[in-house]
């Protein structure tokens, strides 16, 4: 019957006898009478005069994408160069070996090592490629340890203050490597929402941190191939361009009246009558195009398309108004002598046209020409310019997204920072 030997370390400052959860894979630890961190192999110790209490208590134990980890070590961690704070926490499960959740103003990550980072086989990659993607660098830099607690598997302190540290982001995933003389570090993180750590240790989410703003490698709350979409928009422009093609070329566009008016002729009436015509083709539209040598002047009308056989009328009103001048030393017009009007859905059948004008003091006379299935090109460039909107609306708003994730960057692909 075998001997199990228990791994225990006694403090070098209160004598105090500790038994590591994590027994011989313990290389750190803080005493749980004194608080002192110390290395028992290394005999290298620290006081910490920062003093944090962990959101996630040593000890706690939760479950991320099925495994259970348990909460080992706690760590406050600071950039030298802007001096921003963060707080680390080491998982352990095991079998499955050890992760990370760090938290930043809210926004969590969840990280595990990475043994097939790219610059862990020699030489650095601008941008490194793996199978969840391509990165680019976010932020490289050195870091303190403010404070911890718990129980380290390697000497938190020296593998945190002698490296240095590359953080690349492709969201929701981050790449980090750590770099010191004495070994290469290479962790594959991603995005974990507040809520997903609070259920997966099942806390209250309004004991986790608040959130500040949007997480850097926090995913955008829409996503897209932009590649289909790109080709989704192209087919639906190519076909609504030969449907219009189609219609167009299906159109009659049939001169069925015109007619010049003129005051003179009124003889005291208020309004003009034109001849009957016909609109034949069952139910299309029609289009009236309307003119009047107005100069510097309006020109005013109502017109009613009466259909002889049922009485059922459609009334419209039109203005038309030229105006210019010069001005300034320079030329100046505005308006125009020629108008139209559409009508989309109108029956066959015999019509005439009741016109009741409003003349001005020098313009006196007006032109009529009504056009039977006009082809429409409205709605088309409607459309084809709501189509193209869309896309570039999606484009715009991703644009303002990725430039505000990457404001804090030193290496923003959207703004320049000065060296220093």
């Amino acid at each position: 019957m075998g001997i199990s030997e228990v791994t225990q370390h006694t403090c070098p400052k209160c004598k105090h006898v500790n038994t590591p959860v994590g027994k011989a894979l313990t290389i750190a630890l803080t005493c749980k009478n004194c608080n002192l961190y110390f290395c028992p192999l290394t005999g290298v110790y620290d006081q910490f005069t920062n003093k944090e209490t962990p959101v996630l208590p040593i000890g706690a134990k939760g479950n991320i994408d099925g495994v259970n980890y348990r909460v080992m070590g706690f760590s406050v961690k600071r950039e030298q160069k802007y001096r921003y704070i963060w707080h680390e926490y080491f998982l352990f499960n095991p079998a499955s070996g050890i992760a990370f959740l760090t938290v930043y103003d809210g926004n969590w990550n969840f990280l595990k090592p990475y043994a097939k980072h790219p610059w862990s086989y020699g030489g650095f990659v601008s941008e490194p490629t793996i199978e969840q993607g391509k990165f680019r660098l976010y932020a490289k830099y050195k870091a303190q340890v403010l404070f911890a607690s718990g129980e380290f598997f390697t000497d938190i302190v020296e593998a945190t203050e002698s490296s240095t540290h590359y953080e690349h982001i492709d969201p929701p995933y981050i790449l980090t490597f750590e770099d010191n003389s004495k070994h290469l570090s290479a962790y594959l993180g991603e995005y974990i929402s507040p809520g997903d750590v609070a259920s997966a240790f099942s806390m209250d989410k309004s004991s986790l941190p608040a959130k500040n703003g949007k997480g850097y490698t926090q995913p955008n709350w829409f996503s897209f191939d932009e590649g289909a979409f790109l080709r989704v928009t192209g087919i639906t422009l190519v076909l609504t361009v030969l449907l219009q093609i189609f219609l167009t070329s299906n159109s009659a566009d049939q001169l069925v009246y015109e007619g010049h008016f003129d005051q003179s002729t009124l003889n005291g009436q208020k309004m003009f009558t034109t001849p009957a015509f016909e609109l034949k083709g069952g139910v299309k539209n029609v289009q009236f195009d309307l003119s009047a040598p107005v100069s510097n002047d309006w020109f005013f009308a109502e017109y009613e398309l009466v259909n002889d056989k049922t009485g059922e009328d459609y009334v419209f009103t039109n203005e038309i108004e030229y105006y210019y001048g010069y001005e300034d030393g320079e030329s100046w017009n505005e308006g125009s002598t020629k108008a139209e009007a559409f009508l989309s859905s109108i029956p066959e059948g015999t019509y005439h046209i009741n016109i009741y004008p409003e003349f001005s003091m020098t313009n006196h006379t007006f032109d009529v020409t009504v056009r039977r299935d006009v082809p429409f090109y409205s709605n088309f460039y409607i459309f084809i310019f709501v189509l193209l909107l869309i896309p570039a609306g999606f484009y715009f708003y991703k644009h303002k997204l990725e430039v505000a994730r990457w404001e804090d960057s030193d290496y923003s692909p959207y703004y320049k920072f000065d060296d220093e």
